[in-house]
């Protein structure tokens, strides 16, 4: 008899469970993460860059405004339309 461990069908038996990734495995799968993250960086680096370069710079106008005019209607003139419009002596 061989000193081994027997499956039923006469091979090796399979590991159930969790099984230890070897440190190169590790590695390699930390610095592609790392690049994969780097480029989904630059990724949106790029991205904001070309929206933000699209948007004009907010400046101070040059000319001075013009103050807004107002309504040349007073308080009189509203009342006699308020009584035109309801009915009412005036």
């Amino acid at each position: 008899m061989s000193s081994g461990t027997q499956s039923p069908a006469g091979g090796e038996v399979a590991v159930v469970g969790p099984v230890a990734v070897p440190n190169d495995v590790r590695a390699s799968f930390v610095l592609w993460l790392a690049a994969v993250a780097a480029g989904v960086f630059e990724t949106i680096l790029a991205i904001i860059a070309a929206l933000t370069s699209r948007i004009p710079a907010i400046e101070a106008p040059s000319e001075e405004r013009e103050s807004p005019e107002t309504p040349s209607d007073t308080s009189a003139d509203t009342e006699t339309r308020w009584r035109k419009m309801f009915g009412g002596s005036g």
